[in-house]
């Protein structure tokens, strides 16, 4: 009888560590966006950042309240304000909103209308439009 219970529970432990690596064997999906604490933006240049907001045509959706001679937006979706509204946030943050605007949408929304820049834009554009965003200007 004792045999019996042993190789019962030699099996279920069998069947369990047989699931537990059949789970793990599977592809687990990456997710697509992967945050960290570790990430750290140089300072940019606020008035190369200006040229690059103007030469990316971010004025289309995106005010800047305190620059008289920026367009105003012209589009129907009206992103946050360049300026005042992002001068308290981190840099990061801002490059975050900038890379991937869809990371602070809550549902049900879930997706930015902001149009994808990763292809055209350079990194040091990117930077210096963190600096321009960020100056209060």
């Amino acid at each position: 009888m004792k045999e019996v219970r042993t190789t019962v529970a030699t099996l279920g432990i069998i069947a369990v560590l047989a699931t537990v690596a059949i789970s793990c064997a599977q592809e687990q999906e990456e997710p697509a966006i992967v945050t960290t604490s570790d990430f750290f933006l140089p300072v940019g240049d606020a008035v190369a950042g200006r040229e690059a907001f103007v030469a990316l045509e971010c004025y289309s959706c995106h005010a800047v309240p305190n620059d008289a001679e920026m367009p105003p937006p012209d589009g129907e979706v009206v992103g946050p304000e360049c300026g005042n509204t992002m001068a308290g946030k981190s840099r990061e943050f801002i490059a975050d909103s900038i890379i991937s605007p869809s990371h602070i949408i809550p549902p049900p929304e879930m997706d930015s209308p902001m149009v994808d820049l990763r292809a055209e834009m350079s990194v040091q554009q990117l930077i210096d439009l963190v600096a321009f965003c960020s100056s209060g200007q």
